[in-house]
């Protein structure tokens, strides 16, 4: 081979170590001599430009990089190619935050790079792959990328040694949410605690479409509440959840006399409900909901704490339109026939693959919207773009990020990994840079064999990674591209089928099919927003049940579905597991019966779930008395300006210390008889470490009112 500069292939090299890794590196692998360490290495192949491929020898792992020559000191050559019979070169992707700090070192795509077609706009093919079989003499060569086949395959992993436990899912409450530690939130506190914090706002936008009475915090989050009661038992007309005739087969729901909210004051909000500040841009064709998915993209930034794995995917609201296709109104709607929705609006979103919670959303405005910030980023693709955007408030974590083949690309890892993200996609059109047709064309054995690629761009270490599954001829086989993972053997697939035997019968049987563990982690989490998408769809079926004249009001209705089934999975995350169903009616009845600015103050009981009865009263000193419209004069109720939740009561076997007490009872602190069942969440623990028990209404005593009129 011809030396070009000071280096050729099969030269060992030198190097100082604070010039190959980062300090955090340099630690990890040599402790006490991280700053003056020579690392020793192997000039494995021409890299891009006049730079070289280097594989450097570390305690545990060998590690694939990029260098100019000038960085480099050459001692002297090897045999047989500059192969190491002792160390078949298992690389990691165990590139850090940041760009290494030779001064040769290239950490931007190149300018010929950025001329590359769009990739995610065009199912062509766009490599241009040198014939013959891979290796570290003949690289493959798509775009002049060269790819080494791996044999061995990947067997160690940088982030999954160092990040994969550092990130774990949790919410983050605000200053004004906490509680002490003992005290059990319900679902409203996630609700709300998810919920972005414009309430106050929403109901003075609102308001000033309103003719009636002005819409308060309690009635806004009870009308919530409504819309999920609603789709528990779905009717044919919206007038039948407020019927109180009792001709037909089934009781009449009547959520009027029940819920407090009457059937005209119902349709006056709904007709006026508005997410989005008068100020908003007119010019701006999705003002309506635009400002409200910034506003959820805010909150979750503030109050919740993905885990390790991000998962990025998109989703869609129904919209049928009034007849006629999809208009009147929607600016740009998505038309895919493999969907349960064929006509829909589009939306992409980001989500914690561990809990199955929304953390960033983005309209799909259509091809053109939006060209000029494309640019503005680097260069980079549509879709590129796009995944930059939902996962920017966690750049710079070690996160890793799955997505399916509408963001998987070249271009993606090598963004994503120069921002402190790792990578692993899912590769079909976008194969600029990828050698897909070496992939899909090669021999492989039995079904589930796997065949390991390994690269360098711009700094970056990248894996290319093909599954043989189906293993069918004309079926195309899963290829990944990655910048993290191992290939070592992981757990395989297990699919559930039937088969027919010979006696007629039908057999259940499970087909066991071979995978790695990249491959493995990615089809764990690449599915997160597809099972929120179903609890979302056919579990809350709120697109299903309610229908708008109004685009807007589908689609943030829309998001306020998304908003509901995030603080579902929250909750379950953090407490015990249950049903959806059951906490869709528990949430409902919650925000139905909440103690927000504008509740009546009233002693009724609420049954939230079978077997456990919750109190909410509000109380303190009434600030304004009104008279509702339509009630007799002596009839009032009281708007507390302060927005608080006061007096909340629950049992006692809701605290960690009774949960297995049964028929646990302490003194009361009203009338000191030991009968009391209940605590006060909101007047917590006093100064001696009690609780603050009160009887129940129903032993005949007063204790619970007189403690709610102070």
């Amino acid at each position: 081979m011809a030396a070009v500069g000071k280096c050729s292939i099969g030269d060992t090299v030198f190097a100082l170590g604070t010039n190959v890794l980062e300090k955090s590196e340099m630690l990890a692998h040599f402790p006490r001599a991280w700053a003056s360490t020579q690392l020793r290495g192997t000039v494995r192949r021409k890299g891009s430009g006049r730079k070289w491929v280097v594989a450097w020898q570390l305690p545990t792992v060998t590690l694939l990089r990029e260098h100019g020559s000038r960085s480099l000191t050459v001692s002297g050559q090897l045999q047989n190619g500059g192969l190491n019979p002792q160390n078949p070169g298992n690389l990691v992707a165990s590139q850090l935050l940041g760009s290494p700090s030779d001064t040769d070192s290239d950490m931007s795509i190149s300018d010929d790079d950025m001329d590359m077609p769009d990739q995610h706009d065009s199912d062509s093919e766009s490599e241009d792959e040198a014939p013959g079989i891979p290796d570290a003499e003949n690289p493959l060569k798509v775009n002049d990328l060269c790819w080494t086949a791996e044999p061995a395959g990947v067997t160690d992993c940088y982030r999954e040694l160092n990040y994969n436990n550092e990130h774990s899912p949790r919410v983050m409450w605000p200053a004004n949410m906490r509680i002490d530690p003992i005290m059990h939130r319900t679902l409203l506190d996630y609700f709300m605690v998810m919920f972005p914090d414009i309430v106050e706002d929403i109901c003075t936008w609102t308001s000033r479409k309103l003719l009636g009475d002005a819409l308060t915090p309690h009635e806004f989050i009870k009308f919530i509440g409504i819309m999920i009661a609603m789709t528990r038992a779905p009717q044919r007309e919206r007038a039948d959840y407020w019927s109180e005739s009792t001709e037909g087969l089934f009781p009449p729901l009547a959520f009027g006399r029940r819920f407090g909210m009457g059937k005209h004051r119902f349709n006056a909000i709904m007709g006026a409900l508005t997410l989005h500040p008068p100020e908003a841009d007119p010019a701006d064709k999705w003002r309506e909901v635009r400002s409200f998915v910034n506003a959820i993209n805010a909150r979750r930034k503030e109050t919740f704490n993905p885990g390790a794995v991000i998962c990025v995917d998109e989703s869609s609201s129904k919209w049928c339109g009034l007849g006629d296709w999809y208009g009147p109104g929607l600016p740009h709607i998505t038309k895919c026939a493999r969907k349960p929705w064929n006509l829909a609006m589009e939306f992409k979103d980001g989500c914690c693959a561990q809990s199955q919670v929304i953390i960033s959303l983005e309209i799909v405005e259509g091809k053109d919207v939006r060209a000029q910030e494309f640019m503005d980023i680097g260069g980079m693709k549509k879709g590129t773009a796009m995944l930059m955007r939902l996962t920017k408030n966690w750049h710079n974590t070690g996160r890793k990020v799955v997505a399916d083949s509408y963001f998987a690309s070249v271009y993606s890892s090598i963004f994503l990994r120069k921002s402190g993200l790792y990578f692993t996609g899912l590769v079909k059109n976008s194969s600029t840079f990828y050698p897909k047709k070496y992939m899909q064309q090669v021999a492989m054995g039995a079904r589930g064999d796997t065949k390991t690629f390994l690269a360098v761009k711009d700094g970056v270490q990248l894996i290319a990674h093909v599954w043989n599954d189906p293993g069918k001829v004309g079926k195309p086989r899963k290829s990944l591209v990655s910048t993290c993972g191992t290939t070592s053997a992981g757990a395989p697939a297990l699919r559930p089928r039937k088969r027919q035997t010979e006696d007629g019968t039908w057999q259940d049987w499970m087909r066991s099919v071979p995978r790695s563990k990249l491959v493995e982690h990615y089809f764990t989490w690449a599915g997160a927003i597809d099972r929120h998408n179903r609890q979302r769809m056919d579990g809350l079926r709120i697109e299903h049940t309610l229908e708008f004249r109004r685009w807007w009001l589908r689609c943030n209705t829309s998001f306020i579905a998304v908003i509901v089934v995030d603080a579902i999975n929250a909750y379950k995350f953090e407490h015990e597991s249950m049903a959806d169903a059951d906490a869709y009616v528990l949430l409902a009845q919650e925000m139905i019966f909440n103690t927000f600015r504008g509740a009546p103050d009233t002693n009724t009981p609420v049954k939230t779930a079978t077997g456990v009865s919750r109190q909410f009263w509000m109380a303190g000193t009434p600030t304004t008395v009104k008279r509702r419209r339509g009630q007799d004069d002596d009839s009032t109720f009281v708007e507390d300006p302060a927005m608080t939740l006061k007096h909340v009561v629950r049992p006692l076997r809701t605290l960690e210390a009774y949960k297995n007490v049964k028929n646990a009872v302490l003194n009361c602190r009203v009338c000191g008889k030991q009968a009391a069942t209940v605590y006060c969440v909101t007047c917590g623990i006093n100064c001696h470490h009690k609780l603050l028990a009160l009887c129940l209404p129903g032993t005949g005593r007063d204790c619970m009112s007189l403690h709610c009129a102070t």
